[in-house]
């Protein structure tokens, strides 16, 4: 919360900190669903303090327990803006960024840090369905995605996520498994496999999708 409360304040200013980082980057917010379905809550917001205060006065509440309830749910309402402001702040400025060494993480204020590519012993494309991908809640996978399904999954040796936190809390050392959602899946999984210490033995078969 605190992340994204300084998110807005400097959405609100206009001040942007993010300084360059050399390597290249990899966004994931063209092709997702996120900022759609953002707009979609903030009208879902706006439509709801109005209906929901019609509701209360047509359910016969008392009058000071009606101001009450309005006031809270105004609050509620303001502090989630607040929030999504402060996530889309950081969401439009991040990306992973791949240099000769290192896969930096930046998923908004979401996770953070730097997986080294000597850590990665295979890569492939993610089918972009759900059902199709198989993927199903795991403690060895770590997914790092704005919204919609990874389309990209990394296969890590032990402890290769140490230097990464997500939600601000040290990676389980059982992840063994990193699902990413770029917008550019291929060209990340080519990079990768060509920087990689596995590569070019294993790069042609780690790099293919698979159902």
């Amino acid at each position: 919360g605190g992340a994204l409360l300084i998110g807005f304040l400097r959405q609100v200013v206009g001040r942007d900190t993010s300084g360059p980082q050399v390597g290249e980057r990899f966004g994931y917010l063209r092709t997702s669903s996120y900022p759609a379905a953002a707009v979609v809550v903030a009208l879902a917001l706006l439509v709801e303090l109005p209906v929901g205060y019609v509701l209360m006065k047509v359910g016969g509440i008392p009058e000071p327990r009606q101001q009450l309830l309005h006031g809270a749910l105004l609050s509620l309402t303001a502090w989630i803006f607040i929030l999504g402001i402060g996530d889309w702040y950081w969401l439009r400025r991040g990306a992973h960024v791949l240099d000769g060494n290192h896969l930096h993480l930046c998923l908004g204020a979401r996770v953070q840090g730097r997986l080294p590519l000597a850590r990665v012993t295979g890569c492939m494309l993610r089918p972009s369905n759900r059902m199709a991908s198989g993927a199903t809640a795991s403690e060895n996978v770590l997914e790092v995605s704005p919204m919609d399904t990874p389309n990209v999954r990394l296969l890590l040796a032990p402890r290769a996520l140490s230097d990464v936190l997500a939600f601000g809390a040290p990676i389980p050392p059982s992840v063994r498994v990193l699902d990413l959602r770029v917008d550019d899946p291929a060209h990340l999984v080519r990079l990768i496999a060509a920087q990689a210490e596995w590569a070019p033995e294993e790069s042609s078969g780690s790099t293919s999708s698979f159902a």
